[in-house]
Order: C-alpha cells, then structure tokens, then sequence
C-alpha cells in the first residue's frame, strides 16, 4: 500500500524548487528533485516531486496523490509553504530546512509589499 509519511513528505516538498528556479536551468519539479537528492530525501520521496507534473512517468500511488496535493494547492497559492512554516521539526536538518523556506518566503513576501521589514526577536 501506499505510504502515508511518503506522500505527505512529498506533497510538502514538492514545489521547494520554485525558490530557486529563477537561479538554475530547468523545471521546478525536477530542481525540486535535484534538493531532494541533495539533502538525502528517500527515493520514493524524490520519485513523487520529480513526477508531479509528469517530467517522468508516476510509478507509485504517493507520486499520484502529490499530483493531486498540486492541481488542489493551485487553488490556493502559499498552502504549502504556510504548512511546512508550521509545522514542528525533529530533526536538525529539518529545522534547517524550515529556516531556509522562510527566509525565501519572507524575502518573496517582502518583495511584493514594500515597507515590510522583519521585527527584531531579542
């Protein structure tokens, strides 16, 4: 059957390489598999993002349910990084990652309204 922990992992990440697709030559999808390989995600993983708008051919279930997570996400634009920013982190690299997607998405989100300066924490 299908794993859940796979398509859910791969739904989050999916989209990832849109952050650096004005940087690097190609599709979103497969940049977005490029960081997943990068950063050791699992194969199923990496099989689902590169697929999910049929760069390869879908093999699995979890590869089909992350093309579905993106025509629904479509809908609704900053879903998925609005879930990963919320989400909790066990592990270092995890916590890494969640800190470079909202630098990007503060700058991006910055970009587009002027005036907008991050508050100081301490």
């Amino acid at each position: 059957g299908a794993s859940e922990r796979t398509a859910r992992r791969a739904a989050l990440l999916h989209d990832i390489g849109k952050a650096v697709s004005h940087e690097v030559e190609g599709s979103h999808a497969i940049i977005s598999a490029q960081l997943c390989r990068k950063f050791k995600e699992s194969a199923a993983v990496t099989h689902a993002v590169e697929a999910h708008h049929f760069d390869v051919e879908p093999q699995t279930v979890e590869a089909v349910l992350v093309q579905a997570a993106d025509a629904i996400s479509a809908a609704r634009p900053g879903a998925a990084v609005s879930i990963v920013l919320r989400s909790r982190c066990s592990t270092s690299r995890q916590r890494k990652f969640r800190r470079e997607l909202f630098r990007w998405s503060f700058a991006r989100t910055r970009r587009s309204a002027p005036g907008l300066e991050r508050r100081s924490t301490s």
